[in-house]
């Protein structure tokens, strides 16, 4: 998994009753080496067993309505009907 920059600047309305949710979490590694380039499984490994110290803080927990879900998925290159499900699907 190769990072990616995310867009921190757009908040999504908040969507009561979509069922569906957007949740931005921000992790904090402190190491001797670089960790950018490992995946979250890496992360968290080395965190809990390994020889990093971290934290993780949820940065912003909200629910979206479909448009916006459409959107934020899109934005990762996922297709939208990973998440979103049509009436009859």
């Amino acid at each position: 998994m190769s990072a990616r920059k995310i867009d921190l600047t757009h908040h999504p309305r908040r969507k009561s009753g979509s069922g569906l949710y957007r949740t931005l979490f921000v992790v904090e590694v402190l190491s001797n080496t670089p960790v950018a380039n490992y995946d979250l499984r890496d992360i968290a490994y080395e965190i809990s067993e390994g020889d990093c110290s971290g934290r993780v803080a949820v940065l912003d927990d909200r629910e979206v309505d479909k448009k916006d879900m459409t959107k934020l998925l899109q934005s990762q290159g996922s297709d939208p009907s990973f998440l979103i499900y049509e009436e009859g699907d």
